[in-house]
C-alpha cells in the first residue's frame, strides 16, 4: 500500500512540475506592458477574406508575398486586419518609399492607406 501511494505522489509531482514548465517555457511568468504609441502611415496591399475558414489567411499571405517580391519589394511586412462580423483584411504592410509603385497590381489586390495615429 505504501509503495502504491508513493508511486502515486510521485506521478502527481512529476505531472505538476511539467505542467510549471511547460507554462514558463509559454511565458505564464513574463509580465504583458499594454502601451500606446505613434505609428505610421501604413500602406497596406490587401485582399479580402470572407468567411472565417482560418486556413485562408496562409494562404492569402504567402500569394500577396510572392507577388510582392516577385515585383521587387524588399520592406514589406505582413499587417493582417479581423473584423468582428468575420471578414478579414490580408497583407502586408509595405515601406513608404515602395508604396508608389504599388499600382502594379491593378485591381488583383487592394491598397489601404493608414494615417499615422496613437496604436497599441
Amino acid at each position: 500500500m505504501k509503495r502504491i501511494l508513493k508511486i502515486i505522489f510521485s506521478t502527481i509531482a512529476i505531472v505538476a512540475v511539467l505542467a510549471i514548465a511547460a507554462f514558463a517555457y509559454l511565458g505564464g511568468f513574463t509580465s504583458i506592458a499594454i502601451h500606446e504609441e505613434q505609428m505610421g502611415p501604413f500602406t497596406i496591399l490587401y485582399k479580402d477574406m470572407v468567411g472565417t475558414d482560418m486556413s485562408q489567411v496562409g494562404t492569402i499571405t504567402h500569394k500577396i508575398e510572392e507577388a510582392l517580391k516577385g515585383a521587387g519589394f524588399v520592406s514589406h511586412r505582413p499587417f493582417d486586419i479581423f473584423y468582428p462580423d468575420g471578414h478579414a483584411e490580408i497583407g502586408f504592410v509595405v515601406a513608404v518609399n515602395e508604396a508608389p509603385r504599388l499600382s502594379m497590381f491593378g485591381s488583383k489586390y487592394k491598397i489601404k492607406y493608414v494615417p499615422a495615429g496613437t496604436f497599441m
